[in-house]
């Protein structure tokens, strides 16, 4: 091969086969089948007259240093989440195409373009199957990252620093190589059908359970005799390890092995990396940066988060929305708190949960402090629940506007948070405080709960160097907004996997349905490309 007439003849000529020929090849065929976008950058950069090969020097050998990088950031791919197998590995690449560089450079800036594009921004668009996932996903220029390598940057820099550095992500990325290993190590085996046991009971299952168990890290022991693994009496050790599991798989901790634990006992190290996996798209469609100070609620997982100076220093419970009115994953900023709010029912909730009620027993709206009102020229006016047909209204009919009272039994509670948002949706106090109780709360109608609200106030006042009391302006009557010295932004994300500050995997049941389907089209777009490694 004649290096002497320079790389760029070599790739435009390539260009010039790979786009505007009706044989255009199978590098065309697979890069428009994974990304679309991905030919329309290539195509403005390499159309350019004065370009600069990306991967080859001007007489066409390969750049192996760079290349070797981006051999790392291939190799790595699977520490995310991502199908190694997604993306044609660079030294196949050269060596597919060591006669052909205009090839191997395409091919190679496709590679570099899809990584990038993947740990930026995730692989999928969530909104093409999780109709609650309201927020963008990151912003990715590939232009910029091209500019970038032509300054001579790294590539293997350059696509690290694209992928999440959220704790939340680096723990489960931890969690993703350890059930990935258990996946591969291939001896995973279901549990027999047993009964209902308890401590103190002996059953043959026992040291199958206490050995699954010991490898999730839940029975932390110093076993160190093949006797003492293969003991079938339900100890007091292994209750105790039960109980961490129930708990980290939000089951009642009680120690008991029933149905539920026992289902969860079956699930497989390769359904767990799978579900990990989702989990690890999802903080992809995350913001790279929320700030010094913001809050994270988890929808799936139940729990509020509040960060400053990148650690969490409060940790709360939450109620999130039940499966027919889910809380969707949106970003909004915190900016005040009404306290002693008074709730005006929303318009769904007042036809589909308050107006049976009300049919079925006419005290319903006076004795939980619930006006009725009519808009009449211009104004609410006041109407009398005992004197109206309710049997007359329904969904399309409903001229009504019903409005709660502040007090101790408003669905609010005493604090209500200020969150600007289309969706209606806010955190605040609730009356019902006895359903923290419970570990699965999915009891709202789509708003968040917090437990203990009066100390994430106060907190948020404190850390501004303000003097407000929320304990003053919560004894003092009267309903009121009271504006916070700095907004502060609020992530409302459905996550129903992570791994806590201690290092414990934590898993929820998927309540809105959405795992099973973002699971299914992050492996239907690898076996669309890769159907004969998906076959192996």
């Amino acid at each position: 091969m004649n290096r002497d007439r320079g790389l760029s003849r070599w790739v435009v000529m390539g260009l010039v086969w790979l786009v505007c020929t009706a044989a255009q090849g199978e590098l065309l065929n697979e890069i428009r089948q994974v990304h679309q976008a991905d030919l329309q950058h290539l195509q403005s950069y390499y159309q350019q007259p004065d370009f600069t090969p990306l991967w080859f020097d001007q007489q066409g050998w390969p750049l192996s240093a760079r290349i070797d990088e981006l051999q790392e950031a291939f190799m790595a791919a699977a520490d995310h989440g991502l199908y190694s197998a997604r993306y044609t590995s660079p030294h196949q690449t050269l060596s597919t195409y060591q006669d052909q560089p205009a090839l191997a450079e395409l091919y190679l800036t496709d590679l570099f373009v899809r990584l990038a594009e993947d740990l930026g921004r995730g692989q999928l668009n969530p909104r093409d199957f999780d109709r609650h996932w309201l927020m963008e996903r990151p912003d990715l220029s590939t232009d910029l990252l091209i500019s970038a390598l032509l300054r001579g940057d790294s590539p293997r820099l350059l696509l690290n620093i694209l992928a999440p550095k959220h704790p939340h992500y680096q723990r489960l990325q931890d969690a993703y190589r350890r059930y990935r290993a258990l996946s591969l190590a291939g001896n995973w085996q279901s549990l027999p059908e047993f009964p209902t046991l308890r401590e103190g009971e002996l059953h043959e299952v026992i040291p199958q359970i206490r050995t699954r168990l010991l490898s999730e890290g839940d029975l932390i022991s110093d076993l160190n005799s093949l006797a003492a693994l293969e003991n079938p009496l339900f100890d007091a050790e292994l209750a105790t390890a039960v109980r961490h599991f129930q708990q980290r798989h939000g089951l009642k901790a009680d120690g008991v092995i029933g149905r539920d634990t026992r289902a969860m006992l079956n699930r497989s190290p390769a359904q767990t990396a799978s579900e990990i996996r989702a989990s690890l798209e999802r903080w992809r469609w995350l913001p790279r940066s929320m700030g010094e100070r913001y809050i994270l609620v988890n929808i799936a997982g139940y729990e509020l988060e509040l960060y400053e100076g990148g650690e969490v220093s409060l940790h709360q419970k939450v109620i999130s929305g039940q499966k027919r009115r889910a809380t969707p994953s949106f970003i909004s900023d915190l900016t005040y708190l009404i306290i002693h709010p008074n709730w005006t029912v929303p318009r769904r909730l007042a036809v589909e949960d308050m107006l049976p009620d009300q049919r079925a027993d006419p005290d319903f709206l006076a004795s939980k402090q619930i006006s009725v009102a009519l808009y009449e020229e211009g104004q609410w006016v006041a109407q009398d629940p005992y004197e109206i047909d309710w049997t007359q209204y329904g969904r399309n009919n409903f001229p009504f506007r019903l409005r709660q009272s502040p007090g101790p039994h408003n669905s609010l509670g005493q604090i209500r948070f200020g969150m600007d948002n289309p969706y209606s949706i806010y955190l605040h106090d609730t009356p019902a405080r006895n359903l923290f109780g419970f570990p699965l709360r999915a009891f709202s109608s789509g708003c968040i709960r917090v437990e203990g609200i009066e100390e994430l106030s106060q907190r948020l006042f404190n850390a501004a160097g303000s003097s407000v009391s929320i304990t003053e302006e919560l004894a003092r009557p009267g309903t009121r907004r009271v504006a916070l010295p700095e907004s502060l932004p609020v992530y409302l994300a459905y996550l129903p996997v992570w791994v806590d500050e201690a290092g414990i995997l934590q898993i929820r049941p998927d309540i809105y349905g959405t795992n099973e389907p973002l699971i299914s089209r992050l492996d239907r777009d690898f076996n669309l490309i890769y159907p004969q490694v998906a076959a192996q």
